[in-house]
């Protein structure tokens, strides 16, 4: 069992704390601050703050995925959603803190890059939050030696049209599945979500309330309208790279919870999973990383983590055990590569309404870094 044995409390300007990794030696990890654009390093033994990759040098632009290689440190920047997402490739070696690679995706319609994960130069990201009617798992060839992303191996993409963006991501032991969380949007009506902020921000100006109301309304229109659009152009569109198209179909799942995919030596991953565990209430699963038998999950929603046993549930039926952050936000969940710690993020926001998804940043501030033990 884990048990939270220390935090690490951001002492700068307010961030979410995205995702986390360990280097493969276990002796520090890294963590996106996706609101600040920085990536800081952690000594993993004393939890002291090592170093920062930030702007400048960085060019990072709303980090959000983090990977720890031998040599190299990756991280996806999302842009907020104004182009194709980007994965910067840097020399953790180095003392330089400027990328000696920018990858863009070669698809246009994916924008955020969610979560990283490798195996054998095969590097898989998630893509989450796009234009197009559906995310989708993209794999890609990487050097160890250069740290250069190359090729395109591989992208799945139409089953999760109907089942939600993909978000968190792992390998098996193994390295021959993925597993994947995946998440959809409660279907909210626009008179529901109106009331809904007038009564979360009581302290402010009605006028205030209404504003943030209109701006929070209005992107979202702009985000369906562009994804309408592309569903329209690629119903008559040839595939990119001879790779698995998307949905032509404009839809709103409304499903979440964790699939397993296969993926071969080749970077090639199955168009449908081998088994879909969906939670029957709503939820927002946001991370998955398994250490031998042991698979752990964040619910951002539920404020949870949850420990599945994959020894007697390789369906993800049912977590031994669950753990509550309170007020905390629980995003990503990774385990140190001797499975002696377990590091979790906190998006630093409390849900005020957890259905109609209205956040606000909390006093006293949730952005921190749970550091978990195991106690056997």
């Amino acid at each position: 069992m884990y048990y939270v044995k220390e935090t690490i409390v951001n002492d700068r300007a307010p961030s979410h704390i995205a995702e986390i990794s360990f280097h493969p030696s276990g002796s520090y990890f890294a963590a996106s601050y996706e609101d600040t654009n920085e990536v800081r390093l952690f000594d993993s033994l004393t939890r002291k703050h090592l170093r920062t990759f930030e702007n400048p040098d960085s060019l990072l632009d709303r980090p959000h995925g983090v990977l720890l290689t031998e040599k190299y440190l990756l991280v996806s920047n999302a842009y907020d959603f104004t182009k194709p997402g980007t994965i910067n490739v840097y020399s953790s070696g180095s003392t330089a803190t400027k990328p000696i690679q920018v990858f863009q995706t070669p698809f246009n319609h994916l924008r955020e890059p969610h979560s990283l994960a490798m195996r054998n130069g095969r590097l898989v990201a998630t893509y989450a939050e796009n234009v197009a009617p559906s995310g989708a798992l993209v794999s890609y060839a990487f050097d160890e030696e250069t740290g250069q992303i190359s090729d395109v191996l591989d992208k799945t993409e139409s089953w999760f049209s109907t089942y939600g963006d993909p978000k968190g991501i792992c390998f098996n032991g193994e390295g021959t599945k993925l597993f994947v969380t995946f998440k959809s949007n409660k279907q909210i009506s626009v008179t529901k979500r109106l009331f809904a902020a007038l009564a979360s921000g009581r302290d402010l100006p009605l006028q205030t309330r209404l504003m943030q109301f209109g701006r929070k309304l209005k992107k979202k229109a702009l985000q369906n309208g562009r994804a309408f659009n592309y569903s329209l152009i690629q119903a008559h569109s040839q595939p990119s790279v001879g790779l698995e198209k998307p949905n032509p179909e404009y839809v709103k799942p409304a499903r979440n919870g964790i699939a397993t995919f296969a993926i071969d030596a080749q970077g090639r991953i199955a168009r449908h999973p081998e088994n879909a565990m969906v939670r029957k209430e709503f939820c927002r699963l946001e991370n998955i990383d398994v250490f031998d038998h042991i698979c752990a999950v964040t619910d951002t929603v539920n404020h949870l983590l949850l420990l599945y046993d994959l020894t007697r549930d390789q369906n993800f039926t049912s977590p031994f055990h669950t753990a509550n952050f309170g007020k905390a936000t629980p995003h990503a969940a990774t385990f140190s590569p001797d499975g002696k710690l377990l590091v979790i993020s906190s998006l630093g926001r409390k849900v005020v309404n957890q259905e109609l998804g209205f956040w606000d940043w909390q006093s006293p501030r949730e952005d921190k870094i749970f550091i978990l033990e195991r106690s056997i």
